[in-house]
């Protein structure tokens, strides 16, 4: 591995990956991570709602819509689901909430008929659940990855013509179910 990123180095190359790029806490702007994740829904979030977003929605959803807009938007087959108490599939989903990554922290005290991010403890979902919230999990780095293509488009126009940005084609999330 230090082989490789001293090639890099020495070839001028920079390698800047999701963790960097997340953990900048790019979100506060809208042209980032969390905004990115509810593009599905065709609704920017609220503006003043810190690192994390909050969406009310102009076109009330069932839990099953929001479900598949996400599967569909992250490119995933599968997603984990806890229905909120007295939810079912059906129940419309009027706000969301989101933060891409681990979003328990931040989603902590959020009134939301939703929660979408990447993970949660299990007493956290207990916790949502128990409120009434329906909680989407997506796994940690899943809720992050799709935002990649979009911040290379925005980094190539920005950079000259001799940069070339570059995403992994072997990238992954390590969990997988099985």
């Amino acid at each position: 591995m230090l082989l490789y990123i001293s090639n890099l180095i020495k070839s001028k190359r920079f390698v800047y990956t999701e963790r960097n790029l997340w953990h900048l806490r790019t979100d506060v702007s809208y042209t980032a991570v969390n905004p990115h994740l509810f593009e599905p829904f065709l609704q920017p979030p609220l503006p003043g709602h810190g690192q994390g977003r909050l969406c009310v929605l102009e076109h009330p959803v069932t839990v099953a819509t929001a479900v598949q807009k996400m599967k569909s938007h992250l490119g995933l087959v599968n997603l984990r689901l806890a229905l909120g108490a007295g939810r079912t599939l059906e129940s419309s989903v009027c706000t969301a909430a989101v933060c891409a990554g681990s979003g328990a922290s931040v989603l902590s005290g959020v009134k939301a008929d939703l929660f979408i991010t990447g993970e949660m403890s299990h007493h956290e979902v207990l916790d949502a659940v128990a409120k009434g919230t329906s909680v989407i999990l997506s796994d940690h780095s899943n809720s992050e990855r799709g935002f990649l293509a979009v911040f290379r488009e925005r980094l190539t126009v920005r950079l000259p013509d001799a940069v070339t940005v570059a995403l992994s084609k072997a990238d992954r999330d390590p969990l997988e179910v099985v």
